[in-house]
């Protein structure tokens, strides 16, 4: 709890977000309340414009959209996520993301099944059938444990 504790007020301080403070956040999303994850992303999301020409930056904010999209998903944050995802699509430009198109459109699947689209859930397992042929089961179970 102190730990928890010392990561917010850290968080909380930052008015110029790093590449390294935005992992922080992305790696931390899920310990954090559901307040705190929202006004934090609206503010880490004004320097997005600042590192999208950098691979590095794409990726980080990637991870950083995959952690907190997976989080709406379990508290139910529909609202957030279908902007989410679009901000991860849009992010998403490069076959070096391609990792993240596929988690996006797994997402999209997730939520088109959840606003009962019946096509929704065939998308979303899709994207986690092309994970596992690809050898990255570990993450397709990951994601598999969202489908409700």
């Amino acid at each position: 709890m102190k730990i928890k504790k010392i990561i917010l007020d850290y968080l909380n301080t930052i008015e110029s977000w790093t590449l390294q403070e935005v992992q922080l956040y992305g790696n931390t999303v899920e310990f954090l309340d559901d307040t705190n994850q929202v006004f934090l992303f609206k503010r880490l999301s004004k320097s997005l414009e600042l590192y999208m020409e950098y691979d590095v930056g794409r990726e980080i904010f990637c991870g950083m959209l995959v952690n907190l999209i997976s989080v709406c998903f379990r508290q139910q944050a529909y609202t957030y996520v279908d902007v989410l995802i679009t901000q991860l699509q849009l992010i998403c430009t490069s076959y070096k993301e391609l990792f993240y198109q596929i988690t996006a459109q797994f997402f999209e699947g997730l939520l088109k099944e959840v606003k009962g689209d019946e096509n929704g859930m065939k998308q979303a397992k899709r994207a986690l059938d092309i994970l596992k042929e690809t050898n990255h089961t570990d993450l397709a179970e990951e994601l598999a444990s969202l489908i409700l």
